[in-house]
């Protein structure tokens, strides 16, 4: 099986996804991830069509056909940055996912209120060889 690099599928209309894309890029080490909106190309070929449709959520394809959703996926990715932020990841996976995904939930409502760009920042130019159609 050939082995693909890890992807982070995001709502590229959303400022805060847009933000957190870069946030892991920027820290990530090996510069392994690669992120792509979930309204695109690379979604419509990859991603289940119940993940596709849920632009209120985050995926994570750790490995082929392996998927992470809403806040595992954000910990999972933060752990593959290999940062020294990823040890923040750790002890959040030890609480319950129902509840992680409760809060993850409260800030997905309120994103675009919170994080209301009208334009999202452009990743720098190494960051865009990452980025996915």
């Amino acid at each position: 099986m050939k082995v693909t690099p890890p992807v982070l599928f995001y709502d590229g209309d959303c400022g805060l996804c847009s933000w957190s894309v870069n946030f892991l890029a920027r820290h990530d080490r090996r510069k392994r991830l690669k992120f792509a909106p979930l309204q695109g190309e690379t979604a419509i070929a990859r991603l289940p069509e119940e993940y596709r449709l849920q632009l209120s959520t985050v995926v994570y394809e750790r490995s082929h056909q392996h998927f992470y959703v809403r806040s595992g996926a954000i910990l999972r990715a933060l752990i593959d940055t290999e940062s020294h932020l990823r040890w923040a990841a750790y002890p959040a996976l030890c609480i319950p996912r129902c509840i992680r995904d409760w809060c993850y939930n409260r800030i997905v409502h309120n994103r675009h209120r919170l994080f209301h760009a009208k334009s999202c920042p452009l990743p720098k130019p190494e960051e865009r060889k990452r980025m996915l159609p």
